[in-house]
């Protein structure tokens, strides 16, 4: 842990610098670890800090200078990594020596993994995907509601619907003061010509929500989360669309004919289908929206060193980030509209002196909501449904994507491949 707070590379290091600085950590016996910090700064050291702080051989870091290469890279986990090709393919052995048996259910106390591999696939074409998935080439894969539908109506299937932890927003840069972005009438305005029930009628399929960012509702956020029939009636105009009100704000601040604006985002059919819908729309009150696609690494690169001109497709922080104001405080890469707001910034500090008492935190959070949302900084955008499908030969699944907080796929060692299904079931 206190290499992660030194080390340069490190990311609590880079990303919380002042918290890293003003933490000590210290082990008084073989059993203890002491973390020491400022009060300010508990919520993200008690909450960041061990996400990112993993376990690595004294000797392996000594040996190889760095953790960098994947080809160094040793764990206690139920796989071991074979192969790293980014933007391609990850593939992992069978790790003989793994430590755990199976808790519960079927198969209790067999040791774990049962898998002999697993083969994690990134395949940017979206066709190539659904052609991998639909001959069986993949046995787990997550779609939106488009390309579900093709899966929903094959009973032989599984699948689960779920709602993502994060929201999609539109961003918009409040550092130049001379931009149209300045004016909140402007923002309210973009906000206002946007026709949210049709995408989530007509592309959404009718399931989505109106909002969801800078929470998602739900189980989790339940209570930090502000459904829009009990938003007050300021924050609830600023989702409605009203195209002449929007034409009426964008006059009265100095735009009569509109301006335009360009946007980056990550070049996929979701999110270039949804602003597409969002182009046609403020294209009726006069603003021209320039589409600008990138690949993720480019689109990570210009996010990161804030090099985009207008605006920037932007999803919010994932899970537990909700109460460190992530989305629409501080410097990081989630508050893309660079706001600084005294209002905001109280209820963040408030927030993460309240922490742990979640149930303070949810009630700053949701009084802080409507403000957010009124203001206009960010825009968020309609949210869709997701589907999981698995093929029923998997076995132990049941549609989860991780088990326990930010153990993103765990689930892999408790499942295993009904290899006779499998064969017959694809007529092998």
């Amino acid at each position: 842990m206190n290499r992660m707070l030194t080390l340069p590379t490190a990311y609590f290091k880079r990303t919380y610098p002042k918290a890293a600085g003003a933490t000590e950590i210290s082990a008084p016996d073989p059993y203890t670890v002491v973390i020491k910090c400022k009060p300010e700064y508990f919520a993200d050291v008690i909450t960041t800090l061990p996400d990112y702080a993993h376990i690595f051989p004294k000797d392996a870091v000594e040996q190889f200078g760095n953790m960098n290469e994947w080809q160094n890279n040793i764990g206690t986990g139920p796989f071991t990594l074979t192969e790293f090709v980014p933007g391609s393919v990850i593939s992992y052995v069978r790790n003989p020596n793994y430590w755990q048996r199976n808790p519960i259910g079927p198969g209790k106390g067999d040791q774990l993994p049962y898998l002999d591999g697993v083969k994690m696939v990134f395949i940017p074409d979206e066709s190539t995907a659904i052609a991998a998935f639909r001959t069986g080439q993949l046995d787990i894969a997550t779609l939106d509601w488009e390309t579900a539908l093709e899966f929903l109506n094959r009973p032989e299937l599984k699948h689960v619907e779920f709602e993502g932890d994060t929201g999609l927003a539109i961003c918009m840069r409040m550092d130049k003061k001379d931009s149209p972005f300045a004016d909140k009438r402007v923002r309210q305005a973009l906000s206002m010509a946007i026709d949210r029930n049709k995408i989530l009628n007509e592309y959404f399929g009718g399931k989505g929500r109106l909002y969801g960012w800078p929470v998602p509702n739900t189980r989790e956020y339940a209570n930090a989360f502000v459904p829009f029939e009990k938003l007050p009636p300021s924050a609830q105009e600023v989702f409605k669309y009203q195209p002449e009100k929007a034409k009426q704000l964008l006059a009265e601040a100095g735009y009569p004919n509109g301006f335009k604006a360009k946007i980056i985002f990550y070049n996929q059919r979701l999110y270039s289908d949804l602003l597409q819908m969002v182009k046609d729309s403020w294209a009726k009150v006069g603003v021209e929206l320039i589409l600008e696609p990138k690949d993720y690494g480019v689109l990570l690169s210009l996010v990161v060193r804030r090099a985009y001109d207008d605006m920037a497709l932007w999803t919010g922080a994932g899970v537990g980030a909700y109460f460190k104001g992530t989305n629409y405080t501080g410097t990081g890469m989630f508050n893309l509209s660079l706001i600084d707001d005294p209002v905001l910034n109280k209820a963040r500090d408030e927030m993460g002196a309240a922490f742990p008492d979640e149930a303070r935190v949810d009630k700053i959070h949701a009084e802080m909501l409507p403000y957010l949302f009124e203001q206009c900084y960010t825009i968020p955008l309609p949210g869709q449904r997701y589907y999981r499908f698995w093929w029923p030969w998997v076995k132990n699944y049941s549609g989860e994507a991780s088990i326990g907080y930010y153990n993103t796929f765990s689930y892999a060692k408790y499942i295993w491949i009904d290899q006779e299904l499998k064969q017959s079931m694809l007529g092998k």
